[in-house]
């Protein structure tokens, strides 16, 4: 009995879910976007695009500094995509590009870096 119980415990254990935020965005079928960040401040960045090959990823640290959130890559660049980042956020909606970006093609940045939150840590 006491190993049934232990044995349940772990699977418990095992199985409780990391209280993360995810964020998704990108162009149905065209692009993906997927920003998850965890609770011990750490992030994990995917991406697809339908012209490239594969999947880009990146992983680093983030921190809320009022409405924005800034991301930090483990890797330098080129390799890393987030060097100090800021990125303004509005209620569950992120921003996943710069004032500049948004000045050169807000369009472009407007549909396929604008990310929305889809889950919540409970």
């Amino acid at each position: 009995m006491k190993l049934l119980i232990c044995s349940a415990l772990a699977a418990t254990l095992l199985l409780a879910a990391d209280p993360a935020q995810v964020y998704e965005g990108g162009r149905p079928r065209y692009s993906g976007i997927t920003l998850t960040l965890h609770s011990d401040s750490t992030f994990a960045y995917s991406s697809w695009y339908h012209h490239s090959r594969g999947v880009l990823k990146d992983k680093g640290t983030w921190q809320r500094k009022g409405n924005y959130l800034v991301l930090n890559s483990r890797r330098r660049k080129p390799k890393g995509f987030f060097y100090k980042e800021y990125f303004r956020v509005k209620g569950d909606t992120l921003k996943l590009y710069s004032k500049e970006d948004s000045i050169k093609d807000y369009d472009f940045y407007r549909r396929y870096k604008t990310l929305i939150l889809q889950r919540k840590p409970d």
